[in-house]
């Protein structure tokens, strides 16, 4: 059996000071949580999968007007009788 005094004296529940061997460094190193970003900008949110959905929508209707614009402006060569 262990030989321990009766009164041990008194028992300390926290650890104010820095951790032993870290340098002081343990707390220190600690980093914050950032702010949450808005709905629209979290790709996994339901806004943010409606954001990019629109997104493309966008980019692949302006991609089909560009197209139409082009060979509109585009004349084509004139058919006469080849000489």
């Amino acid at each position: 059996m262990a030989n321990k005094p009766s009164r041990s004296g008194a028992v300390r529940k926290t650890k104010k000071g820095p951790l032993k061997g870290s340098g002081g460094q343990g707390r220190q190193a600690l980093e914050g949580k950032k702010p949450t970003p808005k709905a629209e900008d979290r790709p996994y949110h339901p806004a943010g999968k409606r954001k990019l959905a629109k997104d493309r929508y966008e980019a692949a209707s302006a991609g089909a007007n560009r197209g139409r614009d082009e060979r509109a402006e585009r004349s084509p060569a004139p058919r006469s009788a080849p000489p």
